[in-house]
């Protein structure tokens, strides 16, 4: 039996949906049709494997695979994270999908006993190389396949979680070699004739504001929908807050924590805390009374800090002391603790249609509390998280970020900020994705107000970000659509890894014009344009139309000026379908002003303007030689982004 067919009835055995396995084989064969041609172009290298959080990312990459084995290729290297978690539980997902070939782990090149059976799975079919991106292993790796096998192979490596470590993170210091990973993935891609690199993430911030060139920006994207069973940002952060599964916590709730002042223990601690400790017993007793007889989960995350860890460790510990004294010996707390189960009750009463009786859930919960299994997951404890007992809390920080899948998660509380806080970084916190449909109306999530707001806004710039993915070509994707509220510094990625000095910035409401036009197409500009002179109010015009006024001006590019002529015809191309095709024009003539100039409208000109659209304002200079040009007319434009949250990042091409 083929690879392809084995693994479609491995996933199909394990209860995916027809329909989306189906989709899983689709973007199989769009991948490894990319792959062949960039395998026949060596200039278009790298390819970009584009789906959401949590949304099976390692089944489509396994797929690939498989079906590129089929078709005769001999050698893959999957690189993932150093996190211990997710690097074990990469390695065995590729081992149990590929189990006719041979998928080796860092362990295994590295010990001489096990040289030859890899040459000998190598020759006979094909080879997997699962590694993590550490600059050891990778320095390893490499040696390993130097010796090992001929760089004339056409080698097939994806990149795990793409946007972490792999960037260089001295992309911003002069005269710095770069960082070591980044250094390391150069030398191992660089020791073959010809590959192809497949980047793969739901967070691509980073790798779209790569400057074109620069070896880890992708040629080719194949992006990925998630399956029915999927629930994402917009289950959780595009419906009605009333309906949702958002439950608000105190505002402050979360840094009193942290600062572990004026916190109380037992059954006064925080209100959130307990409000969400509650929830999960009640979820999972009805869950179980229901028939499911599995373990559950319930996570908390508001630091990094292992100091706050631990705070949070005694803080679950002495609740659930009091809690199941309440429920058992101590008849003073009895009604606390009835009351408390009886609110998080009541409010799965509202979401569920059928639920068991509160004195059903009660008894369940009196016995099964006593086994729950409170967890810390930080880099002291790095063990794969134990999801064992009915009821399980966990609690950590970066380890519960990216990549690790905690199964049957149906409480979350969140509670971390950061002053200038990154899409990409927060968006991999969202561990309460994934496919939980089943589950729907028992999932909660809580949050500040403010956080709340901040994942609200991700939301919507990673749901911009993906309908542009899914209906333009990577070099279209030059200028980044992001959404920021009036009171966050949110940012796309983290500053390290993107070239900030050839990067603009485009701003809502702000205008922009070029300081160093150039003569261009004078008589085209003045046909398409005069009929556009004469009028009091700008004139609503499609955008392409402004996009084609945009290929006839020119410009020279000047040391800190945001004007970029091919910045602005980028963005008015990925504004189409956001507003709908629609712009504004407005134009005048002969306008007397000077070269170089930092200002260009008159007072009445700055204020015409569709505050919800682009407008376009058309000059036509009078190029008299007295203020500096050649006596000759010349056009020269200014925009005006629309006003709104949206704003642009632009890298050049």
């Amino acid at each position: 039996m083929e690879c392809f067919e084995r693994f479609s009835r491995q996933l199909s055995n394990d209860g995916i949906e027809s329909d989306d396995l189906k989709s899983i084989q689709d973007n199989a064969h769009k991948l490894y049709s990319e792959i062949l041609g960039s395998l026949s172009n060596p200039n278009d290298k790298l390819g970009l494997l584009f789906g959401q959080v949590q949304s099976g990312k390692t089944n489509n990459i396994i797929m690939s695979i498989a079906h590129a084995i089929d078709n005769g290729k001999k050698l893959f290297i999957a690189m993932t994270s150093d996190n211990t978690w997710l690097y074990g539980q990469t390695l065995n997902r590729v081992q149990a999908g590929l189990r006719s070939i041979g998928v080796f782990g860092k362990d295994d090149w590295r010990n001489e006993s096990t040289k030859d059976r890899i040459q000998t799975a190598y020759s006979s079919k094909a080879v997997v190389f699962v590694t993590s991106k550490n600059r050891t292993i990778l320095e390893s790796l490499t040696s390993f396949v130097c010796g090992m096998i001929q760089h004339t192979e056409n080698a097939i490596i994806f990149d795990d979680e793409a946007d972490q470590a792999s960037l260089d993170t001295n992309a911003n210091r002069d005269d710095v070699a770069p960082s070591a990973i980044n250094s390391s993935i150069q030398q191992l891609r660089s020791y073959f004739d010809n590959h192809v690199f497949v980047q793969v993430t739901a967070t691509p911030q980073s790798l779209f504001l790569q400057c074109a060139g620069n070896g880890f920006r992708p040629d080719f994207v194949v992006p990925f929908k998630p399956g029915r069973q999927y629930l994402g940002g917009e289950f959780f952060f595009g419906e009605n807050l009333s309906n949702g599964p958002i439950r608000l916590i105190p505002e402050t709730e979360p840094q009193t924590i942290i600062d572990n002042t004026s916190i109380q223990f037992g059954l006064g601690c925080p209100t959130g805390v307990r409000q969400a400790l509650c929830s999960f017993f009640i979820a999972a007793s009805i869950k179980y009374i229901e028939g499911e007889d599995k373990p559950f989960a319930c996570l908390i995350h508001i630091s990094h800090k292992q100091g706050v860890h631990q705070v949070l460790h005694s803080l679950v510990n002495s609740f659930l002391v009091e809690m199941i004294k309440g429920l058992t010996t101590d008849e003073v707390l009895r009604p606390i603790a009835l009351q408390y189960l009886q609110e998080a009750y009541s409010d799965y009463v509202r979401t569920l249609q059928t639920v068991p009786s509160f004195e059903e859930v009660l008894d369940f919960i009196i016995s099964d509390i006593n086994s729950t299994n409170v967890q810390i997951l930080n880099s002291d404890n790095p063990e794969l998280p134990q999801i064992c007992t009915t009821f399980n809390v966990l609690i950590g920080g970066n380890r519960l970020g990216r990549g690790v899948t905690i199964g049957r998660l149906l409480v979350t509380y969140y509670g971390r900020s950061a002053k200038s806080p990154q899409i990409d970084t927060v968006l991999q916190h969202a561990r309460m994705y994934g496919y939980r449909k089943n589950d729907k109306n028992f999932l909660r999530f809580f949050t500040t107000s403010t956080l709340y707001g901040l994942f609200s806004n991700i939301h919507e710039s990673d749901s911009l970000l993906r309908e542009m993915v899914f209906d333009k070509t990577p070099n279209n994707l030059h200028a980044i659509l992001l959404n920021r509220t009036h009171n966050t510094n949110l940012r796309p990625t983290r500053n390290n890894v993107i070239p900030l000095d050839q990067i603009s910035l485009f701003l809502p409401g702000t205008r922009y014009f070029p300081y160093t036009p150039v003569n261009s197409n004078v008589d085209l500009l003045n046909t398409m344009l005069m009929p556009f002179v004469d009028r009091k109010k700008p004139s609503q015009v499609e955008i392409d139309f402004l996009i084609d006024i945009m290929h006839l001006v020119k410009s020279e590019k000047i040391s800190g000026e945001s004007w970029d002529d091919e910045a602005i015809r980028v963005c008015l191309k990925n504004m189409k379908e956001q507003y709908n095709n629609t712009g504004y024009l407005f134009a005048r003539i002969d306008r007397d002003i000077k070269q170089g100039a930092r200002a260009m409208l008159s007072e009445d000109d700055s204020k015409q303007y569709i505050g919800d659209y682009p407008t376009l304002t058309m000059y036509r200079y009078l190029g008299s030689k007295d203020k500096g040009w050649d006596g000759q007319p010349i056009w020269v434009p200014n925009i005006r982004f629309p006003d709104g949250n949206n704003f642009f990042m632009y890298t050049p091409s």
